[in-house]
């Protein structure tokens, strides 16, 4: 008989630890795998003198909050003003044990503390609770609204409540308004309702707007919400300049001062994973106001005189801003640089793991951006493939820490005619839902793949996948991205994995019939002239889940298509 082997399981982890029920490595007076995350370590507390068989005769269960250096009860809490239901309970327990991590650790802690001591904020996060985990868990059937009813109902309420504290508030702080904001992002975000999210997030950023002209106008630091919260802004500003469907900002909350006037130094960031990811998002939210401003200085440059002062203004300008980007991102990759050598290589977790893996992505991905000219144009690309497969292939390993099940194994060099066949039998199902002369894109529910799918408002692969997929003109380059995407199951913000996937291959497939490539022929770069290039894809998000979407190619309108999910 074969000898059971017994290992025995250490109880004396920090506090820590063992809310993120993780393995601790029990140095004192405070771990390393906290410090290497940039959390702080609550200790060891007291030790037990319970006997590993004892059996507390009243079980409970206790939550934990940031800045409390023991877990707590949550009827211990003073603004608990009433017992939670038993579905309540579950669905704020969700939402500490794994929404707040959608977040990243620093704006995660925040969010919980806040929805354990604002009640607007708590029911915002029970209904959000209660629609992750069955997105999570089940993913969202559109088709079966019964299985939403509760999470609903908790959102109407938050929604009513938001409303009444708005009309209250005038004059003092608005971090409660913002916060409920930025959760109900989340909400429609997770039902596909991406009109609906943007509107959300346009009232906060409006509010934020109005914050910033009285802090200028008087003064005074208390008129700022707190930094948390503008990351978080910031963030979702981000995704909305990375998609610029239909105006998503409108033009008086456009490139609002979110970001700090001053950003730090590679000797002033910390060297801890938190504040490098922190420090990116800021840096690349510049980048995209760059692109943004370059756009505005191309239009005026075709539109006015070249000696014009507004449009020399301008372009001075983006100049001046592309060098100081530029600096800063070479100080911020420096850090990286110096993060990783503390490391040696020796990453605790699969979550940090991920996390420096999607620094890495970004990190080369702004390299390729910042070599090419700006304003980009569609050839900018064209001798980057090798750099991008480097991207795909870390992206790879991301998903593939995110997927416990096996799936297709991909090599470097990929099939193109294997994945135009698994990717053309899986839009055989499509249904028309346009009058254009071409096909629609997006297929009905694919029952090959599980329903469950990941969501995040964090730094994400997504917008770099799409951009490989319609900006890199190798066929086995770009067909990997696709299939990438859809492999990944994943919504990041308003990125939907499923959407773009599809709409990847709507491009791709124009111009392989623009330039006469045959059907599975593979292709390099040169193969596709830029007069068959797809050069921009365009946007307005409808009510429910659905868009209208147009394609450009040299500025004049291929056609448009409403699309669905």
């Amino acid at each position: 008989m074969a000898l059971k082997t017994v290992h025995n399981r250490s109880r004396n982890g920090c506090i820590t630890c063992k809310i993120r029920r993780v393995k601790c490595d029990e140095e004192k007076p405070g771990c390393r795998r906290c410090r290497s995350a940039g959390r702080k370590c609550d200790g060891y507390g007291p030790q037990s003198t319970l006997s590993p068989n004892h059996k507390a005769k009243d079980m409970h269960i206790i939550q934990h909050t940031p800045q409390v250096t023991q877990p707590i009860r949550m009827w211990m809490l003073p603004s608990f003003d009433r017992p939670l239901t038993e579905t309540e309970y579950s669905s704020l327990e969700f939402f500490h044990l794994q929404t707040v991590s959608c977040f990243g650790p620093k704006a995660g802690d925040f969010l919980l503390r806040a929805a354990y001591h604002d009640p607007s904020i708590r029911l915002a996060a029970i209904a959000l609770g209660s629609l992750h985990r069955i997105y999570l868990l089940e993913g969202y059937d559109q088709s079966r609204p019964q299985k939403i009813q509760f999470a609903l109902q908790r959102y109407n309420s938050a929604i009513h409540q938001a409303l009444n504290l708005f009309r209250r508030i005038r004059e003092g702080p608005t971090d409660v308004l913002l916060i409920v904001c930025i959760l109900f992002f989340c909400f429609e975000s997770l039902q596909g309702h991406f009109k609906m999210a943007l509107q959300h997030v346009v009232s906060g950023l409006r509010i934020l707007k109005q914050q910033e002209s009285r802090y200028h106008a008087e003064g005074k630091d208390t008129l700022l919400p707190s930094d948390i919260i503008r990351f978080m802004f910031n963030t979702i500003e981000s995704q909305m300049l990375e998609i610029n469907w239909g105006l998503s900002i409108p033009v008086e909350v456009q490139l609002t001062l979110l970001s700090p006037s001053q950003l730090r130094t590679a000797e002033e960031i910390p060297c801890t994973l938190e504040r490098i990811s922190e420090s990116f998002g800021l840096l690349y939210n510049q980048f995209l106001k760059l692109l943004a401003l370059t756009s505005i200085a191309e239009h005026l440059q075709e539109h006015l005189c070249e000696d014009d002062t507004v449009s020399k203004a301008i372009r001075q300008e983006v100049e001046s801003h592309h060098l100081n980007v530029k600096r800063d991102i070479g100080a911020w990759s420096a850090t990286v640089d110096q993060y990783l050598k503390t490391l040696d290589g020796s990453w605790e977790d699969g979550h940090q793991t991920s996390n420096i893996k999607i620094l890495e992505m970004w990190r080369l991905i702004m390299g390729i951006l910042l070599k090419v000219d700006v304003p980009l144009s569609e050839s900018s690309f064209d001798e980057y493939t090798y750099d991008f497969s480097m991207i795909l292939s870390l992206a790879e390993q991301i998903i593939s820490l995110a997927t416990p099940t096996p799936s297709r194994p991909h090599s470097d060099v990929h099939n193109c005619v294997d994945e135009k066949r698994m990717l053309k039998k899986e839009t055989s199902s499509i249904t028309p839902q346009t009058s254009a002369s071409y096909i629609p894109i997006l297929p009905k529910p694919d029952t090959s793949l599980p329903s469950a799918c990941s969501f995040s408002v964090s730094l994400g692969i997504l917008p770099l996948l799409w951009n490989i997929a319609t900006s890199c003109r190798d066929s086995q380059t770009r067909y990997r991205a696709i299939n990438l995407m859809r492999r990944s199951r994943r919504r990041e913000g308003i990125w939907d994995s499923n959407i773009y996937s599809w709409l990847a291959i709507r491009v791709v497939n124009m111009e392989e019939r623009a330039a006469g490539i045959q059907e599975g022929a593979e292709y390099q770069p040169t193969d596709i002239p830029v007069s068959a290039r797809v050069s921009a894809i365009t946007g307005r998000f409808g009510d429910g889940r659905y868009a209208k979407v147009e394609y450009f190619r040299e500025g004049v309108k291929l056609g448009e298509e409403t699309v669905s999910w």
